[in-house]
C-alpha cells in the first residue's frame, strides 16, 4: 500500500512539474486609450487556446500575458491582437479593423510603444 501511495506522489509531482515548465510570461506595447481599449485587447488574447492571463496597462501601453508555450506562441497572440484592430510592437491592425473600432478606441497609430522588446521566434 505504501508503495502504491509513493507511486501515484511521485506521478502527480511529475505532472505538476512538466506543467509549470511550459507557462511563459511576456510582455509587449499595444496602442490603444480607453477602458474599452483594454477590455478588447484582453479579450483577444485571452480568445487563443493556452492564454492563461492577460493584463493591458493604458498609462505604459503594455500587455503582460501568460500562456502555455506548447499550445500557442507570441505570434498567434500579437495575431489575434492586431484583428481585434490594436497595433502590437509587431503586428499593424488592418485599416478594417481599425476603422471599426468605437471612436474613443481610434489611438494614434503613430504613438511610441512600450520599449518592452517583442520577437517573433
Amino acid at each position: 500500500m505504501k508503495k502504491v501511495i509513493l507511486s501515484l506522489v511521485v506521478v502527480i509531482l511529475a505532472i505538476t512539474t512538466s506543467y509549470g515548465q511550459s507557462e511563459t510570461t511576456e510582455s509587449f506595447g499595444v496602442r490603444g486609450n480607453c477602458g474599452m481599449c483594454k477590455g478588447t485587447i484582453e479579450k483577444a488574447a485571452m480568445s487563443i487556446d493556452g492564454v492563461s492571463s492577460a493584463v493591458w496597462d493604458s498609462e505604459n501601453k503594455k500587455i503582460e500575458l501568460s500562456f502555455d508555450a506548447s499550445k500557442t506562441d507570441l505570434k498567434a497572440i500579437h495575431n489575434a491582437i492586431a484583428t481585434s484592430g490594436y497595433d502590437t510592437n509587431l503586428v499593424k491592425a488592418n485599416d478594417k479593423s481599425y476603422n471599426g473600432l468605437h471612436g474613443c478606441c481610434q489611438y494614434d497609430r503613430e504613438m511610441k510603444l512600450s520599449n518592452v522588446k517583442a520577437t517573433i521566434k
